[in-house]
């Protein structure tokens, strides 16, 4: 690991490290008394007002703003809007700008859930785009350390089931593959996500407010190269905050996404409104999912940045009580899927395997002693996206969480012929579980025995062209892609199944040209069979950056060298 570890230091951004002049609570925006010396002497010197900031109807990359901005002293109470930007002028020049979001209770949201639920727990998933298990040991350690201290359970064994976000979050929030979720509700790539049955209309229909809030706009999980949705898929959505502070105050971009608002962290930012919703609904239930993408996306050594604010964010909302009636489900989707480190070995198999900790209040699990003892003994088994959701259907109805239903689960699931796709992590998983019947293709799959191959191997050489033609298959209707040529095959490794030896799984890597692309494939050799077939997607190992610009499809982006 060394010769790709490096040791951060401290994130600074481009618009500074002092104080914001501006800040929030839950119902309020002030002016921060410790910050004026860093502008002027004399609050008095300084004119702020505020305007609300509203989503554009029917459209999710779009937001409109408040003509009036409405002029403040100290500070002023925020009551009707989630979103506001604040504006400060001195002799008539903005020398600040700021956006903030709040949860207010609206009217129409308090009669909606007006009546009032007695046995529930709320869920709230804390997600952090691309950290595999291991790497956040690596570079999270004062993180694992605290989930540890609270009780949290990690899930050693999770495992991707896609290639890049969409594909691992889909299943969690809906318990679909991508196929069935097209044939369902998504037939076209223009087509928004609005008729999909996700798992956050099953709460809001239980009686749980619900919250989705992500970070990084324009790669987000239902917008980068897709549309969306057309009206907000939850009661509190983040959506209008993240496109416009990203527009005002948005800094500090390395890549693909920024680090910071203003002098904040967008780190922070997340954290900070989790807690909001946190402290918002204390008497409440509700539903919240916060995903992190902008600092752990594109670099594999990032993620260091954040450990201390994530950790302190678990230690405040265990101390100040604010999971006394909470499930917190801390998770990534996959592991680092691009640069150096991802083309070891090591990496190919940390790609797979993301982190999960799930951590619940003492009092239920007292409650719930045998779905909890069952969660603790499946940390050693194989577990996939698909369990998650049927775990979190079980948090809707604790009769599914009863010791007679546990067992007559089990029972069933036991003598079915086939095990299902996606079990409860409240049931026991068998230990003979594979990866084809969990859900998760054999290109993701870790479970096999591997050995290298000479890359002069005749079997290998095959393999390397039939994955650069079925690479100019697909990018045949896209007549701005340039044809690809093999210039390297630069690794190779196969895998064998223990109850099927006629069956050969080839992992090769390598490079195309023009762009010098770096892929990664599996392809599928059976002896009973003249032709090959690729098993899963073609991972790009290396960035792509400006190459693959002039085309809008969400896949092809990885494998278009624009002429």
């Amino acid at each position: 690991m060394l010769p790709f570890y490096k040791k951060m230091d401290p994130l600074i951004c481009k618009h500074g490290s002092h104080l914001p002049l501006v800040d929030s609570n839950n119902t309020a925006i002030y002016i921060n008394p410790n910050a004026i010396s860093h502008f002027y002497n004399d609050s008095k010197e300084i004119n702020c007002c505020w305007r609300a900031i509203h989503r554009v109807q029917h459209e999710d990359n779009d937001v409109k703003y408040d003509t009036e901005c409405h002029k403040f002293v100290n500070s002023a109470t925020i009551t009707d809007t989630e979103y506001v930007k604040v504006e400060c002028s001195q002799n008539k020049t903005m020398v600040y700008k700021d956006v903030f979001a709040f949860l207010p209770r609206f009217p129409s949201l308090e009669k909606k859930y007006k009546k009032k639920k007695t046995d529930y727990l709320n869920v709230l998933i804390i997600g952090i785009d691309s950290v595999s298990r291991n790497n956040f040991h690596r570079m999270m350690p004062k993180t694992v350390e605290m989930l540890k201290k609270y009780g949290a359970v990690e899930l050693l064994g999770y495992t991707k089931v896609g290639e890049n976000t969409f594909p691992n979050l889909v299943p969690v929030y809906s318990g679909l593959s991508i196929s069935e979720l097209e044939k369902l509700c998504w037939p076209k790539r223009d087509k928004t996500f609005d008729d999909c049955p996700f798992i956050w209309q099953n709460f809001s229909a239980s009686g749980y407010r619900t919250i989705f809030a992500e970070d990084a706009c324009s790669i987000s999980t239902f917008n980068y190269l897709k549309r969306g949705f057309r009206d907000p898929p939850t009661d509190y959505y983040l959506r209008p905050y993240c496109i416009a502070s990203e527009k005002e105050i948005g800094n500090t971009r390395p890549l693909n996404a920024m680090l910071c608002l203003g002098t904040r962290k967008w780190y922070d930012q997340l954290l900070s409104y989790a807690k909001k919703a946190a402290i918002q609904f204390i008497d409440d239930p509700y539903f919240a999912i916060s995903w992190q993408t902008s600092l752990t996306h594109d670099y594999w050594t990032y993620p260091q940045w954040g450990d201390q604010s994530y950790a302190d964010f678990v230690a405040e909302m265990f101390n100040e009580k604010l999971l006394e009636k909470t499930v917190l489900i801390f998770m990534s989707d996959h592991g680092m899927r691009w640069g150096p480190f991802r083309q070891t070995y090591q990496g190919r198999m940390e790609d797979s395997l993301p982190f999960l900790f799930i951590m619940a209040p003492r009092w239920w699990r007292a409650k719930h002693e045998v779905a909890w003892a069952n969660l603790r003994r499946n940390t050693r088994r194989l577990t996939t996206p698909y369990d998650l959701h049927e775990t979190l259907k079980d948090l809707l109805d604790y009769k599914n969480l009863k010791e007679s239903s546990l067992k007559n689960r089990t029972k069933a699931t036991s003598a079915g012929k086939q095990l299902p796709r996606g079990i409860s992590l409240f049931l026991p998983i068998p230990d003979y579980r594979t990866c084809a019947t969990a859900g998760i293709p054999s290109r993701w799959c870790m479970c096999h025995n591997s050995y290298e191959i000479s890359t002069d191997d005749n079997n290998v050489r095959d393999m390397a062209f039939y994955l650069v033609s079925t690479l100019n298959e697909m990018l045949k209707k896209f007549a701005q892609c340039a044809i690809l040529k093999l210039k390297e095959i630069r690794n190779a490794k196969a895998w064998k199944y223990e109850d099927d030896d006629r069956v050969v799984d080839y992992t090769i890597v390598i490079e195309t040209e023009p762009g010098n692309a770096i892929f990664e494939a599996t392809i599928r050799h059976e002896t009973n069979k003249t032709d090959s077939e690729l098993v899963g997607a073609v991972s790009r190992l290396n960035l792509y950056g400006q190459q693959s610009a002039c085309v809008n499809d969400y896949n092809m982006r990885l494998y278009c060298y624009c002429l």
